[in-house]
């Protein structure tokens, strides 16, 4: 968004500053993934995806046909030993063989740091995207995140350091993206990366430190 501003006739002669949006990363921080599966009633040698879910015959922006595509060419071609943690909705159709555990609409963020503590990788298939708080939550409690490479998710993830980018609507690099998630986070590395690009970028104090020295260079101008 900065750099089409840059570019722009209408706003590139004015100074830009980006800051993103924070997240208290105090709250979302790794815990413990046998304990929040127990907690979560999830089995403890699955490989886990996390998914925030939607009706596949839903709102289309938040990729839930190009997941199931994702998944169909990751259980033929890559592991079949995979199971699906979904939030948002307490039913999914999804045409795939993995088991599904559907933890309904989610309110409580006791709730999700769980859910991201239990998961191996998260995926975040949206068409559309800004800044998604799932991929900040997801990456904050260590998780590392596969996406497609649209909007804001690349200020977050950055490419085979922390998580996966695909190029964008491209299912079987997605489904590349969360076998790399998985098979490559066995040392810990992609968790430590993570969480670390949190803590440097996006810490909620840190942001609102932007805030109030943006305002001081403004009024000092």
């Amino acid at each position: 968004m900065a750099k089409h501003a840059k570019d722009s006739r209408l706003l590139g002669g004015y100074p830009i500053t980006v800051i993103p949006n924070g997240i208290d990363a105090d709250f979302f921080r790794p815990m413990d993934k046998i304990q929040a599966r127990i907690e979560l009633g999830l089995p403890l040698n699955k490989k886990i995806i996390l998914f925030g879910g939607v009706r596949i015959d839903g709102d289309s922006r938040k990729g839930g046909k190009l997941l199931e595509e994702a998944l169909q060419y990751y259980e033929k071609n890559i592991d079949d030993d995979v199971e699906l943690l979904v939030f948002g909705t307490s039913k999914i159709a999804l045409d795939i063989s993995s088991k599904i555990h559907c933890l309904g609409y989610v309110s409580k963020e006791e709730i999700m740091k769980k859910a991201y503590s239990a998961s191996d990788a998260t995926v975040v298939p949206s068409m559309y995207e800004n800044l998604p708080t799932v991929i900040m939550e997801s990456l904050s409690c260590g998780t590392p995140v596969a996406a497609f490479n649209i909007g804001g998710n690349s200020d977050m993830i950055d490419h085979k350091k922390n998580g996966y980018l695909s190029e964008p609507y491209d299912t079987k690099q997605l489904a590349e993206g969360i076998a790399f998630c998985l098979n490559s986070n066995l040392d810990g590395q992609l968790s430590t990366v993570a969480r670390k690009k949190v803590l440097d970028c996006f810490r909620i104090e840190d942001v609102a430190d932007q805030y109030v020295n943006l305002y001081k260079s403004i009024l000092n101008t």
